[in-house]
This record gives structure tokens, C-alpha cells and sequence, in this order.
């Protein structure tokens, strides 16, 4: 239900300039502080090769994300919100 509140507001309100920003920096710098460690960068590395976006994708990263804009979150929530069948998803004890 949060969820869903969450995506019903940024479709009829997309995110102001400052929350982006919030989000953008956040992004970004949890992805920085996450590759502090030689073992995270070389598996980081691996796996971006396997996944065929190319060994050095991680350091690309950080500008793509910079690029994001509001009216991209806009589409991927109104993707989000069209996509049937939705599923609920409960985690842990049930």
C-alpha cells in the first residue's frame, strides 16, 4: 500500500528539482562508498562483463544516474503503474 501511494504521487506530481537531487547524490555516493573495497570493484567488474555492459561500467555509472531527470521517473511510474499483473511480495515470516 505504501507502495502504491508512493507511485500514485509522483504520477500526478512528478519529483521537485531538489528531491531528485536528494536522490541523485544519495545514489551516487552509496555507489562510491560501496566500491571502497578491492574485492567489491573487481567483483563489481566481473559481473558488469558477464552482464554485458562492459567491465568498466561501474564508472560510468555515476554520470548516468547524474542524467536522470524527472520526466524519466515519470515514465518508468506510469510503466510501473500499467503493468498488470501486479504482485505483492512479502519478506520474511509470514
Amino acid at each position: 500500500a505504501g507502495l502504491k501511494a508512493a507511485f500514485d504521487r509522483l504520477a500526478g506530481e512528478p519529483p521537485a528539482p531538489d528531491e531528485m537531487d536528494r536522490a541523485v547524490r544519495h545514489i551516487i555516493g552509496t555507489h562510491e562508498m560501496g566500491l571502497q573495497r578491492s574485492e567489491t570493484v573487481t567483483t563489481t567488474m566481473a559481473l558488469m562483463a558477464q552482464y554485458g555492459f562492459g567491465w568498466d561500467d561501474y564508472l560510468r555509472y555515476p554520470r548516468a544516474i547524474a542524467e536522470v531527470k524527472a520526466a524519466d521517473v515519470a515514465k518508468v511510474i506510469a510503466r510501473i503503474r500499467t503493468a498488470r499483473p501486479l504482485v505483492d511480495v512479502l519478506v520474511g515470516q509470514v
